[in-house]
C-alpha cells in the first residue's frame, strides 16, 4: 500500500466536549449576532464560518494540545502528592491534591471524549473509557482517508498535485462541457403524473418552524459531521 507522505492541515470539526465549557455559549452568541449581508442559506454560511473562526482561536487558547494538558495535570498531580510523602499531608496540600485531581480528571475526560468523537465508534458504553483503542480507531480512519495513489488506463499515479490535476481534469470532462439538452417530451411521455396540484403545492410550500425543528433534532447527533464541520449536536446543543 502506497501511504503519501503529504501532511495537510487537519480540517475543522466541532466537538461536543466544547459545549462543556463556560466560555462556548457565548463564544458562540457573540459570532452568531455578527452582521451578515445576504440571502437566508447565505447568511447561515457566513454566520457558521464566523463561528468556525472563532472556534479556531478559542481551541488553541483553552485547550491546546489535549495530549499535553493530561501530561501536565499528571505531573502536577504527581508533584503534590510527592511533597506529600516528604512533608505530610496538611489542609494546603490536601486542598492542592483536590484541585490537582480534579484538573487531571477534567483532562482526561476531555482526552477520551474527543478520542471517541473522531473515531466515532458507538460501540462503548459512555462510562467506559479506553482512549488507546479510540486513538487507534481515529488513526485508521484518518490514514484511509486520503487518496494516495490511482489508476489512469495502466499508468499509476502517485504524486498528489498529478491526483489533484487528474481528478479535475475527469469532472471537468464530464460536467464542464456545453449543455445542449433539448426538451424532447420524453419525460411527460414515459414518467405519470402522480401528484395531484394540491399534493404538489403541499410539497414545494414552506417548511413549519417546527418542521425544521423536528428535522434538526431526527438528526444523529454523534454521526459525522456536514463538510463544514459541524454536526447534529452543535444544531441540537445552540
Amino acid at each position: 500500500m502506497d501511504i503519501s507522505v503529504v501532511r495537510k492541515a487537519a480540517s475543522f470539526k466541532f466537538f461536543k466536549t466544547w459545549t462543556s465549557h463556560d466560555e462556548c455559549r457565548p463564544l458562540v452568541l457573540s459570532s452568531w449576532q455578527k452582521p451578515v449581508i445576504g440571502s437566508g442559506m447565505h447568511k447561515l454560511q457566513s454566520k457558521l464560518l464566523n463561528v468556525k473562526n472563532a472556534f479556531r482561536v478559542w481551541n488553541k487558547l483553552v485547550f491546546g494540545n489535549v495530549q499535553r494538558q493530561v501530561k501536565l495535570a499528571a505531573a502536577e498531580f504527581t508533584r503534590i502528592q510527592n511533597l506529600i510523602d516528604v512533608s505530610g499531608l496538611d489542609s494546603d496540600l490536601h486542598t492542592l491534591e483536590l484541585q490537582a485531581q480534579l484538573t487531571l480528571t477534567r483532562a482526561l475526560n476531555f482526552e477520551d471524549q474527543i478520542w471517541r468523537e473522531k473515531a466515532r465508534n458507538q460501540s462503548f458504553i459512555y462510562g467506559d473509557r479506553n482512549t488507546a483503542y479510540f486513538h487507534r480507531i481515529a488513526r485508521i480512519k484518518s490514514a484511509f482517508k486520503p487518496i494516495s495513489m490511482l489508476h489512469d488506463g495502466n499508468v499509476r499515479i502517485t504524486e498528489p498535485t498529478t491526483i489533484e490535476e487528474h481528478v479535475l481534469t475527469y469532472f471537468q470532462n464530464i460536467f464542464g462541457g456545453v449543455n445542449n439538452c433539448v426538451d424532447n417530451g420524453l419525460v411527460a411521455k414515459v414518467i405519470p403524473s402522480l401528484v395531484s396540484t394540491e399534493e404538489n403545492a403541499a410539497l414545494i410550500a414552506m417548511p413549519l418552524f417546527e418542521d425544521i425543528k423536528n428535522a434538526v433534532f431526527d438528526m444523529n447527533a454523534d454521526g459525522a459531521p456536514d463538510p463544514d464541520g459541524f454536526g447534529g449536536h452543535f444544531f441540537q446543543h445552540f
